[in-house]
């Protein structure tokens, strides 16, 4: 035969924190932080569009410059040189 189960009591509710003047100071610290971080981040975010363009300012040197065909020769090497992997 199938019984109901009692249900367990409900704890006691816990006291209210009580915030010593120490821990007052240390959460305006980070909430100081906090908002320092934020407009941070948000001058970041301004600023993303010209660091795009002058990473791909220098992405079109780079290519310009042929540096990918600098590096192929540099792989490649000359025959009985001591550099030469």
């Amino acid at each position: 035969m199938w019984w109901p189960r009692r249900r367990r009591p409900a704890p006691d509710p816990a006291p209210d924190p009580q915030i010593t003047a120490d821990e007052s100071q240390r959460l305006a610290a980070a909430r100081a932080a906090r908002r320092q971080a934020e407009r941070q981040l948000e001058l970041a975010r301004a600023r993303r569009p010209e660091v795009e363009q002058i990473a791909s300012s220098l992405r079109r040197v780079r290519e310009r410059n042929g540096f990918a065909e600098i590096f192929a020769n540099a792989l490649r090497g000359t025959p009985g040189d001591p550099s030469a992997g």
